[in-house]
């Protein structure tokens, strides 16, 4: 009887494979345990919340500014225009097409923006609110209305040229609002706006986890302004805009050219022109040169066209003098567009913030 007791509380275990000792048995539950922890929905990390709201904020910053110029081309310019009959109706309206809508659904948009901000904690999303915005067929087709307009819209400004009480008011309206972009740089910024959105979404991706209540949303709202993205592309194509080619998704183009250049493309950076230039010394020395204007940045290239030495399209030269860290810019060109069929390589990415430009009298007096 006691040996019976003795083998049914010390059974003995049959087995062709060794028994593991014990350090080899923990360093296996240490892999196992690792692996668990890592395949396991994962709670935020403060860095994540941070980088979330800072993104959040950061979009709104550049919506608010966006308004802003969208209110500026119908407060300074559409409805003046209007009132002052500075060109007939027809041309006002085919110049300014659909941009009192969009400035209309974006204020609503900032107002939504400035709501969810306010109430920011760590389960928020702005997908719903981007989901809202551009899922909205009147939004969807005002955009690829405006875009199929453009380059009718550039005509008729062109057209306007000839008119002196055009130019003029333009020209006030330059000297009046110091510091803001012209009517052109201004129109242009529906076209660049939309992808931005899915560079947002992008990041806010970056640091969401896939258990976050408003991961599915963000990648919902990723496909919807990308598919967004690809009407105002195809209308673009459809309507053979070549400057609009440039502009919609200009970072990625501009990086793709030039050699060397990385790290270009930025949720809050965008294309504003691009000129060839003439730089002078002052000693004199002469070079033609590509100038890059963005929002922050200048980027000055070297250049030649793929079948050969770079050929100047005849229009208005651009002076440009360098002295020390200061470029002076005179007489500037026309803005026509150069980058097809050319090679470019980097020569200096420079701040806005760095550069210091001088006034006509000062130039004069200057480089007398």
């Amino acid at each position: 009887m006691s040996d019976q007791k003795t083998s049914h509380s010390h059974p003995i275990i049959h087995s062709s494979t060794p028994i593991p000792n014990d350090q080899s048995l923990i360093s296996k539950l240490t892999f196992y345990a690792v692996r668990r922890h890592h395949s396991a929905p994962q709670q935020d990390c403060r860095w994540q919340q941070a980088k979330r709201k800072a993104i959040a904020m950061q979009m709104y910053d550049t919506e608010k500014s966006y308004v802003e110029a969208l209110k500026n081309l119908v407060t300074k310019y559409y409805l003046p225009m209007k009132d002052k009959a500075v060109i007939s109706n027809d041309l006002v309206n085919e110049v300014f097409y659909k941009i009192p809508e969009i400035h209309i659904h974006h204020t609503a948009f900032l107002i939504s923006l400035s709501q969810k901000l306010s109430q920011w904690d760590n389960k928020q999303t702005v997908a719903d609110l981007l989901l809202q915005m551009f899922t909205r067929t009147l939004v969807i087709e005002t955009y690829t209305s405006f875009v199929k307009n453009y380059k009718t819209g550039q005509i008729a400004i062109r057209l306007c040229r000839d008119s002196s009480s055009f130019n003029k008011f333009l020209e006030h309206q330059v000297r009046n609002h110091r510091g803001k972009l012209t009517l052109r740089d201004l129109i242009i910024q529906p076209v660049q706006r939309i992808p931005r959105y899915e560079l947002y979404i992008k990041d806010f991706l970056k640091c969401t986890n896939l258990n976050h209540p408003g991961y599915q949303l963000l990648l919902k709202a990723q496909s919807e302004i990308h598919s967004l993205a690809e009407q105002i592309d195809q209308v673009q194509k459809d309507v053979g805009s070549t400057e609009l080619t440039v502009t919609n998704n200009s970072l990625e183009a501009v990086q793709d050219i030039i050699e060397n250049l990385t790290d270009l493309v930025s949720a809050d950076r965008y294309y504003i022109r691009h000129d060839v230039v003439t730089f002078q010394s002052p000693s004199g020395f002469k070079k033609d040169r590509y100038i890059f204007l963005l929002n922050d940045l200048l980027i000055i290239t070297t250049s030649k066209r793929r079948s050969g030495t770079l050929t100047k399209t005849a229009t208005t030269s651009v002076t440009v003098y360098v002295y020390f860290s200061c470029f002076y810019l005179r007489n500037s060109s026309s803005g026509k567009q150069y980058i097809d069929n050319a090679k470019h390589k980097l020569i200096m990415k420079i701040s806005l913030e760095s550069i210091y430009l001088a006034a006509g009298i000062f130039k004069r007096k200057l480089f007398k």
